[in-house]
């Protein structure tokens, strides 16, 4: 079924993974639009895991430390957005990924496939951070 899944902020402020965080007390899915926009305008953190999720609207400022994190329809973060870790895919014919606020990646990989778009028009830095277990970080577009 098919939801838009609200921010609210009532749990930890900060952890995309904490329940609490969500009206409705459930994390945003495959099928789900994410919205993430309030007026305290908190930075909300994906550390681990991997997740999939339709589309992603953020207001306030995103931040991606580890993990996977996928969109398969447009989304837009408009504050500030790091990537220091893990990764984020774009998928799906048309799907675009915009982050229009600053924007810093070290040591994430970035991935845009089946037909879809990664912008990111305010990347003020991006750092290939070497890791004790030699990762390979990735830019990668296809199809």
């Amino acid at each position: 079924m098919l939801a838009t899944i609200q921010w609210s902020g009532l749990g930890d402020g900060r952890s995309w993974a904490d329940i609490n965080n969500w009206v409705g007390g459930a994390l945003p899915g495959a099928q789900d639009d994410a919205v993430i926009d309030i007026a305290s305008n908190p930075t909300v953190v994906f550390s681990s895991g991997a997740t999939t999720v339709k589309s992603l609207t953020v207001g306030d400022s995103f931040s991606i430390t580890g993990g996977s994190f996928i969109v398969t329809g447009n989304s837009a973060v408009t504050g500030d957005f790091s990537l220091t870790g893990g990764s984020l895919t774009a998928t799906g014919s048309g799907a675009q990924f915009l982050a229009s606020g600053s924007t810093t990646v070290v040591g994430a990989s970035l991935f845009a496939t089946a037909g879809a778009t990664l912008s990111l028009p305010n990347l003020t830095s991006y750092t290939n951070t070497t890791s004790t277990n030699d990762q390979t970080r990735t830019f990668q577009a296809t199809g």
